[in-house]
């Protein structure tokens, strides 16, 4: 799937199951219903990619938003990247974006 995202550019995503991490400080279940549709005004990086590829679920963790970095940081190092600088343009991170090798 070829996609893009404003200034990061086009990336060709190959199928598979892919990992976002990102956080919400108010309305988490309002936040997941419209990841989860297709048709939206795109406003975040996930929104360009929610539009061609289908939510499989979601894993909520309750902690201060800080730990969205730190949570990203750890499954770097599990997982790789699928695409750098996604979701990331407010922090350091090299990308909140990760890709399942296999797909599980």
């Amino acid at each position: 799937m070829r996609c893009g995202v404003g200034s990061l550019g086009q990336v060709t995503l190959r199928a598979g199951v892919y990992l976002y991490v990102g956080s919400a400080q108010r309305g988490l279940a309002a936040r997941l219903r419209r990841h989860a549709r297709r048709r939206k005004r795109l406003r975040w990086h996930v929104d360009w990619l929610s539009t061609r590829a289908r939510m499989l679920g979601a894993i909520v963790i309750d902690a201060p938003r800080q730990s969205e970095c730190r949570v990203a940081q750890a499954i770097a190092r599990v997982l790789k990247r699928a695409w750098r600088g996604m979701g990331s343009s407010d922090c350091r991170c090299g990308g909140h974006l990760f890709r399942f090798e296999p797909a599980p």
